[in-house]
């Protein structure tokens, strides 16, 4: 019992949260880039087997305005995402929590 509340003084939620807002930057800037890169590679692709047939030459744009805004929208909801379920492990006792897994 003393134990429970010792870190309940020391501030270990904020430290949780901290460290679960920290993780999920560099695995969600991970999923985007792939993301992008993927789906302007079978866009282009498609764009390709389509309109290839039809044209000597197929125009392969990127636009990066875009694909900025995209970016950075994809980063702002995975940020997003990473913040309920920090609250969610912050507010789960760890005796609760262990006997669920």
């Amino acid at each position: 019992m003393k134990t429970a509340r010792l870190l309940a003084g020391t501030r270990i939620t904020e430290h949780v949260m901290r460290a679960l807002f920290l993780w999920s930057i560099p695995t969600a800037n991970g999923i985007i880039v792939c993301g992008v890169i993927l789906g302007t590679l079978f866009g282009w692709l498609g764009a390709y087997v389509i309109f290839g047939l039809y044209a000597d030459k197929t125009m392969l744009p990127f636009d990066w305005g875009t694909n900025g805004i995209l970016l950075s929208v994809a980063a702002i909801a995975a940020l997003l995402a990473s913040v309920f379920p920090a609250r969610r492990a912050v507010r789960t006792p760890p005796v609760k929590a262990l006997t669920e897994a």
